[in-house]
């Protein structure tokens, strides 16, 4: 292009641009005893976790400090059998995933 072109392009690149995703993996499922969540961040979050049952009800809740891989444990011996959600909120973000508590 000569001297005062405007070259027009239509690829455009962000390089600022950072993708906050969060992963949760639950295992095993299904669940008899112990739950085990690892949850995947790419910075320290803190998350609340809540065993919610098909019908609405709030089962256990707690608070997970995340920083990039977290593994955990969670006892839900003490929940009867049946169909769950597990959900992991933070402010705007919510993840949800289907658990199987058997006895």
């Amino acid at each position: 292009p000569g001297k005062g072109t405007i070259v027009q392009s239509d690829t455009s690149v962000n390089v600022e641009e950072i993708v906050d995703q969060t992963s949760l993996y639950l295992y095993p499922n299904p669940v008899r005893d112990i739950l085990r969540l690892h949850i995947a961040v790419h910075q320290p979050t803190v998350f609340t976790a809540s065993i919610i049952s098909m019908g609405g009800k709030m089962m256990e809740t707690r608070d997970i400090h995340a920083n990039s891989h977290t593994y955990t444990n969670w006892n839900v011996s003490n929940i009867p059998a049946g169909i769950y959600v597990v959900r992991l909120e933070n402010g705007n973000k919510v993840i949800t995933k289907k658990i199987v508590v058997s006895d």
